[in-house]
């Protein structure tokens, strides 16, 4: 029912400009210019107006349909009230047989909006009508009456469907016309109970009892008084405008035979409106289908209406379900992979069907499945015909749309006396139903493979992938446009097309194409395949795209990264751009690195993904025009946009205290924290945990906000942080060669440190120190753990869910936020450094961006929390589950123990200790991480040393001591993944390493500056 291949596929000139635009439209902008264009404001208020309207219009009209059944149920035979319902059926066709041209034709010549009050206004007149032939009991006046509310229906409905588009745009057009195709649909259905309904109690309990004319003429008053609601909205609704000038003639009677022609002869306009003519044959076969039913199951005469519109209602509200499902699913897109599942939906609900109760609860659950799979057959399908319908013809379009729309249901109408007339049982006719609506997907299914697959693939992608974007409105909405995107995974492409909202043609080396499998996939998502070895044929392939108005995306690296870091951006997209003459658009995609399509770990696939599910941004610049853009300028650019997703990221929008609970609370039984000189010292995650809470609850009443913590390095310094940060306060750690600093008591006072954790020994070897008044000894207070409210916190760790941790962490109040460190500088003058929980969580998150740390590590560190190295090394640690070894530079001599015993992988600190790993038992350690201020290597003897001892590679790193935070990293030279893949570096001589993602360059200190690749090099910034 869909069209094949790209919009402008299958049809000529002439045919676009019948049916999809291209005739009398508006001058073309430039390739570059849609962006610049003022934006389409949607009319909300209108819109909400009209879908209260058409409600409004269509409830009326059903209630009246099943007043007038419930009435010939109480005055006619059995025999003949089942031929009234359909006639009724007919009734209501005619109209759009015989006067679709001139609805189209007003809807054109008027305004829209006008059109809508003068059917606003008839109906209240032709219901007040209705109502007086029922008082007078002429059946058959009000029957002939019924024909003009029917006609005044007919007349409305290519003026409200046309007006959609002039209110919300096309951007919103798919989820206006969901929003109207469900409040119509569900109006007709609860229209069709109601009116059975409160017909059946004016019959049997009001003050007309036995009179079935009173009770039709009391329903229809009432009816009628709340018509006057609509007409007063209709006259509220924002004017549009006319399209056309034409007078009316009377060839327009007959005149929409020959729009639908014009309408058939455009293959993607007759494919939809033959898919959306298959709903209403479908639609109305159901409905009598159900009429009947009620018949067989419901003995007493009256309440026969009654029972058919409860049923019909559970189809209604199957449709509302299906319309929100659409909306939601669609995100302002037109999705036509919904609609053979949809029909697949309904062919499988109707045959379930002969195996439940007609009269039972099961069966009424099953027809709301119908009703739902109809709504996601229909919405898409009716939001694609609008989108493509040129304006100053959409009326009639539509009108000839509603043409076919009518003889479908007259054909239903036929077919159900057919099954009549041979004796079909009402559940085989549902089958038989069913059976078509199989045939109908299976025939979509073969023609738009494509879409359905996209949709299918994609709707798996946004469940693994939750994909956001920031500024996705810089993406022009029309025109050819360039898309540069990082590549750091396989599924890019598909996440890419996702978080997009136009189609994407992205671009594949032809060497994929070889593998059949790959191939039909790649050529189904519209994949263009290109020679490596005739660049010039691609460049001219993706520029004749661009000339097309598609949105095509390369990966300017032309590889995976598989260090985490940028590659370098290649110039061949320039000349695409300029021969293309289409914008250039940067997109960085943050947060796939560590997903199992990722290099995270030095393997592709066999990994576990480091979430589930992967939260990923994909954020967008604005467009630069083809003569301006650069590869060095592209690069800038993903700079600044890598620092625009590091902020959006979720885990960095949150306290600190909840992400450590989080992390520690994640397999428990797992070793966190141990320190290297008493292995009896080891601490699983969930006894960190426990500790660190029952520290917390001592520590949280004290009125102090920042405390002081002055421990040995390890076990329990990392505690005393935890405890204090989920009680809510600022730790400060104070390093011991501040201790005796003469300017240390003064800079407590000022930051209004009064309290301190420390130990007995610790105060008792600095006498002379500026103590705060307040001291706590953390031995006792550990000594003073209880053991049953440990089990408990234990226990809590390892079985509560995620959100009572949540809540028991956050119960505790904002709190305060960051934490601090005072150092001595090289001059002898006192440092103080501040970092926020913000600040913290950015930095995990920064270096979770790369391999340099692996959830597989367990890490032996010598630089204390005094240290921005030493900070960023243990809350990295924490919030990824990294095993985290505390040892002491000056104890380096005992490295080979400490290999021995806790077996690190990575190892971090200075030349002492690099010499003691060179003397220990040979055992693989992956890098030596070497991070300091001066980013100074290890000496070149201590580094060979260190391979050849241990197969260890020495890998700088550059912090800054001020700002507390780790800049730079090297690491060891990825693998080369498979045999095409190209070298990259993780190190490079005289740098400390790259800029680590999402930082900004302007944070370098003075005396670094930047490389074009992001490597930091010294020299004047």
């Amino acid at each position: 029912m869909l069209p094949v291949g790209p919009p402008d596929s299958g049809f000529d000139e002439s045919e676009r400009e019948a049916g999809a635009g291209g005739g009398d439209g508006d001058p073309p902008l430039p390739a570059f210019a849609a962006d610049r264009r003022e934006p389409f404001r949607p009319d909300w208020g209108s819109l909400w107006r009209l879908l209260v309207v058409q409600t409004q219009n269509a409830f009326h009209d059903k209630v009246a349909q099943f007043t007038l059944l419930g009435l010939a149920k109480v005055l006619l035979d059995r025999a003949a009230s089942d031929r009234y319902a359909h006639l009724v059926s007919v009734l209501l066709v005619v109209p759009l047989l015989f006067f679709a041209p001139v609805a189209g034709w007003m809807s054109d010549r008027f305004s829209k909006r006008q059109v809508v009050l003068w059917c606003s206004i008839s109906q209240v007149v032709v219901l007040l009508a209705i109502a007086l032939t029922f008082q007078l009991g002429w059946f058959w006046v009000a029957t002939g009456l019924f024909f003009l509310l029917a006609l005044q229906a007919a007349i409305f409905h290519p003026a409200r469907s046309g007006i959609l588009k002039e209110y919300v745009g096309e951007k919103y057009l798919s989820v206006a016309s969901g929003w109207a195709q469900m409040t119509a649909i569900a109006a007709f259905v609860i229209g069709q109970w109601i009116g059975g309904r409160v017909f059946e109690d004016f019959y049997e309990h009001g003050p007309s009892t036995g009179n079935g004319n009173l009770a039709a003429c009391f329903t229809i008053l009432i009816l009628a008084g709340l018509a006057v609601i609509p007409a007063v909205l209709a006259w509220q609704m924002k004017h549009t405008a006319s399209h056309c000038g034409e007078a009316f003639r009377r060839g327009l009677l007959t005149e929409h035979f020959h729009h639908l022609m014009g309408l058939l002869r455009i293959r993607k306009l007759r494919l939809t409106a033959l898919g959306v003519s298959f709903f209403w044959f479908a639609a109305t076969l159901l409905t009598l289908i159900l009429i009947q039913l009620a018949t067989e199951i419901e003995p007493h005469e009256a309440a026969q209406a009654e029972r058919s519109g409860m049923l019909l209602a559970f189809v209604g509200m199957g449709v509302v379900a299906g319309s929100l499902l659409v909306a939601w699913v669609s995100a302002h897109k037109i999705e036509l992979g919904l609609v053979p599942l949809g029909g697949l939906g309904m062919a499988a609900a109707s045959v379930a069907t002969l195996a439940v109760d007609p009269a039972g609860m099961a069966f009424r659950w099953l027809i709301l499945a119908i009703g739902a799979s109809s709504a996601v057959f229909l919405v898409p399908l009716n939001a694609y015909l609008l989108d493509q319908v040129e304006p100053r013809v959409r009326g009639r379009m539509l009108s000839a749309a509603g043409l076919l729309d009518s003889l479908a249901m007259l054909l239903s109408i036929g077919v159900q006396l057919l099954w009549l007339k041979m004796g079909i049982s009402v559940v085989w006719q549902l089958v038989m139903l069913g059976g078509l609506c199989l045939a109908t997907s299976i025939y979509v299914l073969r023609i738009i493979p494509q879409n359905f697959l996209r949709f299918t693939i994609l709707g798996l992608i946004r469940v693994v992938y939750r994909t956001r974007s920031l500024h996705a409105r810089r993406l022009p909405e029309e025109g050819g446009v360039l898309l540069v995107c990082n590549h750091l995974s396989y599924v890019d492409a598909l996440i890419l097309s996702a978080a997009c909202e136009r189609e994407v043609v992205f671009t594949v080396f032809e060497d994929f194409f070889k593998n059949p499998l790959l191939s039909g996939f790649m050529r189904l998502f519209g994949v263009v395949p290109i020679s490596s070895k005739r660049a010039k044929d691609a460049i001219v392939t993706m520029a004749d795209a661009l000339k097309e108005g598609k949105v095509v995306c390369i990966f300017p690296e032309g590889q995976l990264t598989r260090t985490g870091f940028m590659n370098e951006v290649r110039k061949g997209f320039e000349l695409i751009a300029r021969r293309g003459q289409a914008p250039v658009l940067p997109v960085y995609m943050d947060a796939l690195w560590g997903s199992i399509f990722s290099f995270q770990g030095g393997r592709f696939f066999a990994k576990w993904p480091q979430r589930f599910p992967v939260h990923v941004t994909a954020v967008w610049a604005a467009p630069v025009p083809p003569e301006e853009v650069t590869a060095q300028g592209v690069r800038r650019i993903f700079r600044q946009l890598s620092c625009e997703g590091l902020e959006a990221r979720p885990e960095v929008r949150r306290p600190l205290r909840l992400a450590a609970a989080e992390a520690l609370c994640h397999h428990p039984w797992k070793l966190s924290l141990a320190d290297a000189d008493d292995p009896q010292r080891q601490l699983k995650r969930g006894l960190v945990f426990a500790q660190a809470m029952h520290l917390a609850r001592r520590w949280r009443p004290f009125p102090v906000e920042r405390i002081a913590v002055v421990l040995p390095e390890g076990r329990a310094t990392a505690l005393a942080l935890l405890a204090l940060k989920f009680a809510g306060k600022v730790p400060v750690v104070i390093s011991q060669t501040a201790l005796n600093h003469p300017g240390l008591g003064r800079l407590l006072r000022r930051i209004g440190v009064q309290s301190v954790v420390s130990q007995a020994a610790i105060r008792a070897r600095f006498p002379d120190a500026s103590w705060p008044d307040h001291f706590l000894y953390f031995q006792s207070e550990i000594d003073e753990l209880d053991d049953l409210n440990l089990i408990g916190d234990c226990a809590f760790a390892t079985l509560a869910p995620d959100s009572l941790r949540r809540l028991r962490v956050e119960w505790r109040g904002e709190g305060q936020d960051g934490l601090g460190w005072v150092t001595v500088t090289d001059d002898g003058r006192l440092r103080l450094t501040l970092l926020t929980d913000h600040q913290i969580l950015c930095q995990v998150e920064a270096v979770r961006a790369t391999d340099l740390l692996r959830e597989s590590d367990r890490l032996l560190c010598t630089p204390g929390a005094a240290s921005a190295g030493g900070q960023a090394a243990l809350w990295s640690c924490l919030l990824r589950g990294i095993p985290f070894i505390q040892a002491a530079e000056s104890e380096a001599r005992r490295a080979d123990r400490w290999r021995g015993e806790f077996a690190p992988t990575l190892a971090l600190g200075g030349p002492d200790l690099a010499a003691g790993l060179t003397g220990a038992a040979p055992k693989e350690l992956r890098a030596f991480l070497t991070w300091s201020s001066s980013g100074a290597p290890l000496p070149e003897a201590a580094a060979n040393a260190l391979r050849t001892a241990c197969g260890a590679v020495a890998c700088a790193g550059l912090t800054d001591e001020s700002s507390g935070r780790l800049l730079a990293v090297s690491m060891p030279d990825p693998p080369l993944g498979s045999r095409t893949a190209e070298p990259q570096f993780g190190l490079q001589s005289g740098s400390p390493g790259r800029l680590l993602p999402g930082l900004d360059p302007g944070l370098l200190p003075d005396g670094w500056t930047l490389s074009d690749n992001d490597f930091v090099l010294p020299g004047s910034k």
